[in-house]
C-alpha cells in the first residue's frame, strides 16, 4: 500500500486528476468524488474545489477573482477543459435563462404566482410582509422576487 502512495504522488496532478474520469459522449465524467447537487470534488493545492474549476486550471489557466467555471454543455459531472468557459454570476443565469433550465411558473402545478402578477410585485411599493398578505406568498418570496433571485425571466 505505501509503495503505491509513492507512486501516485509521484505521478502530475493531471495524470491523477484525469484518472478519475471517464469519456462518456464529448463529456469527460467526473467518477471521483461528488459534491451536493452534483458537482465533481478535487482535492487540489490543499484545499477541496470544484472538479471542474480544477480542469480549468490545469488545462486553460487562472481564473480570476469574481469569476466561475460554467458549462457549454450543461453537464455538472463534465470536466471537459472543451466544455468550460468563464464567466460572472449575471453570465451563469442568463446562460440558464436562454437554455431554459430556470423553474417554469407554468409547469408547477402549485404555484400562485403568474409572470404578470410578478411585474406587479417588482413595481409594487410596501413592505415585503404587506404584498405578501396581499398575494398571498410568503415575505421572504416577495423580498426574492425583488431582488431578482426568484422569476428571474421575468422583467418588470
Amino acid at each position: 500500500m505505501r509503495r503505491s502512495l509513492s507512486i501516485r504522488r509521484s505521478l502530475p496532478i493531471s495524470c491523477h486528476f484525469m484518472s478519475q474520469v471517464s469519456l462518456v459522449g464529448a463529456c469527460l465524467m467526473w467518477q471521483g468524488l461528488k459534491r451536493g447537487k452534483g458537482y465533481g470534488s478535487f482535492f487540489f493545492e490543499g484545499k477541496n474545489m470544484y472538479a471542474h474549476r480544477v480542469s480549468y486550471l490545469l488545462f486553460k489557466g487562472p481564473i480570476p477573482d469574481g469569476l466561475f467555471v460554467l458549462h457549454h454543455c450543461d453537464n455538472r459531472c463534465c470536466v471537459n477543459p472543451a466544455h468550460l468557459f468563464l464567466g460572472t454570476h449575471n453570465d451563469n443565469i442568463a446562460d440558464m435563462v436562454a437554455k431554459g433550465r430556470t423553474a417554469r411558473w407554468d409547469k408547477k402545478a402549485s404555484t400562485k404566482l403568474t409572470p404578470r402578477l410578478v411585474e406587479v410585485i417588482r413595481k409594487a411599493e410596501g413592505s415585503s410582509r404587506f404584498l405578501g398578505a396581499l398575494f398571498d406568498v410568503c415575505h421572504s418570496t416577495i423580498q426574492a422576487i425583488k431582488k431578482n433571485k426568484k422569476w428571474i425571466g421575468v422583467q418588470a
